[in-house]
């Protein structure tokens, strides 16, 4: 496994909490990513962040319930530069919604 594919990278993974999505956080991760990990269980979210660290990568569970217009605001509003984005768990967005 290539541990630098990702290296310098900002990865946000909704859905990061189960399933699809936190294999990508794990394997992000041991890839070199700086996961944001996206989800509505932080119990979840905090073990898959522990999990990621442990292993020496870095990760962030930020809360985060995608059928919520303020949540999607709030996590697209942190100071971060993201470089991918994968979303796993997704809503549709209203298209007369101002995001």
């Amino acid at each position: 496994m290539n541990t630098e594919r990702f290296k310098d990278k900002i990865m946000v993974v909704t859905g990061g909490t189960s399933g699809i999505g936190k294999a990508v956080c794990i394997r992000a991760g041991a890839e070199g990513a700086t996961v944001v990990i996206a989800g509505r269980n932080e119990e979840r979210g905090k073990a898959i962040e522990k999990t990621i660290t442990d292993q020496g990568g870095k990760a962030l569970f930020v809360r985060c319930d995608v059928t919520i217009k303020e949540d999607i605001i709030a996590l697209y509003a942190m100071d971060v530069s993201i470089s991918l984005l994968t979303m796993p768990a997704s809503s549709e967005i209203p298209r007369k919604s101002k995001i």
